[in-house]
């Protein structure tokens, strides 16, 4: 049952949200703004940037994913460059400070992951598309807080657990020093979405795959997997969640198939939901991800 809905007549392209707990969200409007809508449904404040894919709110600072393309000639002379940033707002929507992502890899140890394109040739009769390269392109950003534990003890201070598609990587970086303390993936995961920190330590990513898509769990000290889910036909090419509930159970969001169920760690599903958005030639629209609410929210009530 539908206990709340929010909308804007006027919006384009509304990717991703969090709620908050006066039942106000943030919302990212996908490479035009990201926007803070109470929940009568009225815009409190928009910031025009390059937003997208996701972002956490941390303490009172939005901390969002952003982009902005420009031609660097360190990277490469020939193409645009779709640079990734970590950008902290207030919660009225004041910016704070921005992150390289691109160039806190590059400070890093883990630099070797980046793809070397500074002597790539493009034709200038190529097709649109390859002129601008997006070396990493980032889609899921959360904070790890000091007190939470990171690599089997307390974090310490805050970091940053961050996906990078195109290279197949997870990172952890430092929120104050920006550096990169932590990195896995290539060779196992492949186009991979939302990780996220679990309260043993571990780590759950939906892994998206070539054509099936699985959900990990990993144990960031020994990259051991803990735990696994995938079955035949499960697979979204793009997009993706998991989430892991308070009973054990995971809630895995199967975005392009619009199709949302909780499956039990012997990988038994006990819940299912499909979007009824249906088009007339039978096609489900995407579900970017669905979250569990462990509270019902005081505001709802």
């Amino acid at each position: 049952a539908v206990l709340h809905e929010w909308g804007v007549a006027s919006a384009e392209g509304w990717v991703f949200s969090r709620l908050l707990e006066d039942g106000d969200i943030v919302v990212v409007e996908r490479d035009r703004s990201l926007l803070r809508v109470d929940r009568d449904s009225a815009v409190l404040w928009s910031v025009p940037v390059r937003a997208h894919h996701d972002f956490d709110v941390w303490n009172d600072t939005i901390v969002a994913l952003t982009r902005e393309q420009e031609r660097r000639e360190d990277i490469s002379p020939a193409a645009q460059t779709n640079l990734d940033f970590v950008s902290l707002y207030s919660l009225d929507g004041t910016l704070r400070s921005k992150i390289s992502l691109l160039d806190a890899l590059r400070a890093s140890e883990f630099a070797y992951l980046l793809p070397s394109v500074r002597d790539l040739y493009f034709d200038d009769h190529a097709p649109e598309r390859h002129k601008t390269l997006c070396p990493t392109h980032a889609n899921h950003v959360e904070v790890i807080d000091a007190a939470e534990t990171w690599m089997g003890k307390p974090a310490g201070r805050a970091l940053l657990l961050i996906s990078l598609r195109n290279i197949n990587t997870i990172l952890v970086m430092d929120l104050e020093t920006h550096e990169v303390v932590w990195a896995w993936g290539p060779n196992v995961l492949t186009y991979q979405h939302h990780p996220s920190l679990l309260s043993t330590g571990n780590v759950l990513v939906f892994n998206n795959g070539l054509d099936r898509s699985s959900v990990l769990e990993i144990d960031p000290r020994t990259f051991d997997i803990a735990w696994r889910y995938s079955e035949p036909g499960f697979f979204s090419v793009t997009r993706g969640s998991a989430q892991r509930l308070p009973n054990g159970n995971t809630l895995i969001t199967e975005s392009n198939e619009g199709r949302v169920f909780e499956v039990t760690a012997g990988g038994d599903i006990v819940w299912e939901w499909k979007n009824p958005d249906v088009s007339e030639d039978g096609m489900r629209s995407a579900v970017f991800r669905m979250a569990a609410l462990n509270e019902y929210p005081a505001w709802l009530q």
